[in-house]
């Protein structure tokens, strides 16, 4: 009886050390992130990202060095809101968007099938990022 009692302690005493080392982000990812594959634009300021089902997102601003050829590649996470979804990504894009399932109208007059309202750190890979906000327009 003792020993499983120390049996049964060791192990629990090991479940909790693995649960404290994994990083607290990853684990509520983990838990809520959508796995959702959309493309969004806007213009003033100027931007675009891709969102992957890995929650992976490749954010594109001419503010940053190298734009043209290297997105900025970071973690997000999409998560279901209403008739969208709300995405974030951390350090140093510090990301926020609200993407709708709405008609949205590309300066080009091209009609897609989500607006979008975001916050983002412009310039994020210089030494000098600021807060901006925007709208856009995301198609999948």
């Amino acid at each position: 009886m003792v020993s499983r009692l120390i049996r049964f302690a060791a192990a629990l005493s090991t479940a909790c050390f693995l649960i404290a080392i994994a990083p607290p982000a990853a684990r509520a990812a983990d838990l809520y992130c959508e796995p959702v594959q959309i493309k969004c634009g806007g213009f003033e300021p100027n931007w675009n990202f891709e969102l992957t089902t890995n929650n992976t997102l490749k954010f594109t601003d001419p503010e940053n060095p190298n734009w043209q050829t290297r997105p900025l590649t970071i973690d997000a996470c999409a998560r279901r809101a209403g008739n969208g979804y709300t995405i974030e990504a951390g350090s140093p894009l510090d990301l926020s968007a609200r993407v709708k399932r709405e008609r949205c109208v590309e300066p080009n007059d091209q009609v897609r099938d989500y607006s979008i309202s975001i916050r983002f750190n412009q310039g994020a890979e210089t030494g000098s990022p600021r807060a901006v906000s925007g709208t856009g327009c995301c198609w999948r």
